[in-house]
């Protein structure tokens, strides 16, 4: 583990020479150093572009996601590990710009993540860019007039909610900066910092400034700091406003206390006491064609597995067809909470369309890819054919459904299914079940 939260063997860093994202990097390592932050209890997430760099020259776990998808990613884990201490070190363009959908709902959810936010008011590694935060009147390589828009108030958006940290600061003043960063750490909730940081190479020049000091004496006049509790919009400070306790709870926890947690509208009862084999399954993957309603299978039976107070995870693989190719949902459930949600060889494999590369432990394949197949090892149910003697070849995933929570040992009869299911064809589906599900007793397995 690192001595002060630096990657040392990765030194220097690959930014511009004189770059202060330099800055920015040592204090944040120093102030969550100060803090007993460590790659042990703290990640830390970035997005694309120059900033979004920084995170792997810090010694801690994380991840450096899309563009713009820095947030929902971080949302994620703190929602897995509620006790881990998540960060994002990003760019203004991928946080406010391409990222400024989930900026504004994660901040009115209040989660307890951090966001340092380097502003440079340009898109500095693409080559400089018009940005949200340019402002009015700036040139830039695709506003060579100077933009015509009011650049983007993220102070606004972040102090319309109820609770609410924001922090305005600059690398022109360090002291104050690592203020502001210390604090953002040691709230209780979403808390925001922009820091404002020069970009000499790809702003600088274009603007007719002949220093990097000139833009940083540039930034001191046109943003002075401000010691009051009320923050102006062209003031360096914190502002923060506490009116309840943050929320912060893991998905299995929220299964628990939610009445409304499913993926249609559905009745609060939809256990009536069914049993299940405690030894049941963990490990479940269903390959199909996107026709074959692969995901409302695995979200059906995923929901059935929550009601049963597991804990569940569930993701999807697409080939590249965008509608009917082929779909991969990768689904785990326990008792404890799941650490990794990938899946190399499931317990259980259903096989609705003709693939390899697979591994399972209980291999169950659709009938017809039998011919030529001498395989002991594999279970060929005619799904198909089920489906098409019901009337219709579409329900072909609830015979499938059925099939799997025979197998599981869970108990349809003691289980108030219907209501996980479309309103449309609903007792054709549920009929589609009990097929799939009595289909294990009458072939004696």
């Amino acid at each position: 583990m690192s001595d002060n939260n630096l990657r040392m063997e990765r030194m220097p860093t690959n930014w511009c020479a004189g770059c202060l994202l330099t800055a920015i990097l040592i204090q944040t390592a120093s102030v969550t150093k100060k803090l007993g932050m460590n790659k042990t209890n703290t990640v830390a997430i970035s997005g694309i572009g120059c900033t979004a760099r920084g995170t792997g020259y810090l010694d801690f776990d994380g991840v450096n996601g899309l563009h713009g998808r820095a947030i929902p990613i971080a949302e994620g884990i703190k929602l897995a590990s509620p006790e881990t201490n998540v960060f994002i070190l990003s760019g203004d363009g991928d946080l406010t710009g391409i990222g400024g959908n989930h900026l504004m709902h994660a901040a009115r959810r209040n989660l307890n993540i951090t966001i340092l936010c380097a502003v440079n008011e340009t898109y500095g590694m693409t080559g400089g860019q018009m940005a949200p935060t340019t402002p009015k009147g700036t040139k830039t390589l695709t506003s060579p007039e100077g933009s015509e828009f009011n650049k983007l108030n993220v102070q606004g958006i972040i102090t319309s909610n109820k609770n609410y940290f924001f922090a305005r600061t600059s690398t022109a003043q360090q002291v104050h900066m690592v203020k502001c960063i210390e604090e953002a750490f040691k709230h209780k909730g979403f808390s925001f910092v922009e820091i404002y940081t020069p970009c000499f190479t790809n702003h600088g020049r274009r603007l007719k400034f002949k220093s990097f000091k000139g833009m940083l004496d540039d930034i001191k006049e046109r943003y002075p700091i401000s010691e009051g509790k009320e923050l102006g919009n062209n003031e360096m400070g914190i502002t923060r406003k506490w009116l309840n306790k943050v929320k912060s709870q893991s998905f299995g926890q929220a299964r628990k206390k939610s009445k409304t947690f499913a993926p249609r509208a559905l009745a609060p009862g939809l256990l009536k006491g069914c049993g299940y084999n405690k030894k049941m399954i963990t490990q479940v993957l269903i390959h199909g064609e996107g026709g074959q309603g692969i995901k409302l299978l695995s979200q059906t039976l995923a929901y059935i597995l929550s009601k049963l107070e597991k804990q569940v995870t569930l993701t999807y693989e697409y080939d590249s067809n965008v509608r009917g190719g082929q779909v991969t949902a990768y689904l785990k459930y326990d008792d404890k909470k799941i650490e990794n949600p990938l899946i190399e060889e499931a317990d259980f494999l259903i096989l609705l369309t003709h693939s390899k590369g697979f591994k399972g432990k209980t291999t169950v394949v659709e009938q017809k890819f039998k011919e030529g197949e001498h395989n002991t090892q594999v279970l060929f149910v005619p799904f198909e054919t089920i489906a098409r003697e019901l009337g219709n070849l579409k329900f072909v995933n609830m015979v499938t459904l059925g099939y799997i929570l025979k197998l599981i040992n869970i108990d349809i009869e003691k289980l108030d299914i219907e209501h996980t299911l479309p309103e449309q064809l609903r007792e054709e589906n549920l009929n589609a079940i009990r097929q799939g599900y009595e289909f294990i007793e009458r072939s004696n397995m």
